[in-house]
């Protein structure tokens, strides 16, 4: 009888474990799932997250963070390449908006992400109380510092955002933005 009982337990706690076991992961998957959801990692493939699409020599250029007067400076020279504008390095155009400091001085390669933590980014539209250039650590964080929302570009939605009408009592706001700018 004491045998018995003792095979009971064991068996009542191997189950029990592979049950636990198999919530958590499927928790964790769950999980998972919702995060890369929210960060739009399963959206829209088609996005352009580079700024540029496919550049053409024709000045047919879109970057994204860049001040109209400094779109001259982000020409290709006749070799393809984007000069740095603080230490005049050259590097293949194709590394512009791509996520990676090249330009380590000045961040100039890197207008539209937050790869360099001395870069600026340009908003497309400025009002009284915006700032003209916001820090590029701040560019595609989910909080809105351009009044046009231009500097989250890549519309990320935070998974815990909080409602509209106290973004609003805040007076800041979560991604994707609303245009401030004509009010």
């Amino acid at each position: 009888m004491q045998i018995c009982k003792k095979y009971k337990i064991r068996y009542l706690y191997r189950t029990k474990l592979k049950v636990t076991v198999l919530i958590v992961i499927l928790i964790g998957t769950f999980l998972l799932i919702c995060q890369m959801k929210s960060l739009e990692f399963l959206g829209d493939e088609s996005m352009d997250y580079s700024g540029y699409g496919k550049v053409q020599k024709e000045r047919n250029i879109h970057l994204k963070g860049i001040r109209p007067s400094d779109i001259e400076r982000y020409i290709p020279n006749e070799q393809g390449n984007f000069i740095c504008f603080h230490t005049r390095e050259e590097i293949d155009f194709s590394r512009v908006n791509d996520d990676y400091c090249d330009c380590f001085f000045d961040g100039s390669d890197e207008p539209g992400t937050s790869a360099c933590i001395n870069g600026r980014f340009y908003c497309d539209r400025q009002k009284n109380g915006f700032s003209e250039f916001v820090p590029s650590s701040q560019v595609n964080d989910g909080v809105c510092d351009c009044c046009d929302g231009s500097d989250e570009w890549a519309k990320i939605r935070h998974p815990f955002r909080l409602e509209e009408s106290v973004q609003k009592k805040l007076g800041r706001y979560q991604s994707p933005c609303p245009n401030l700018c004509a009010k």
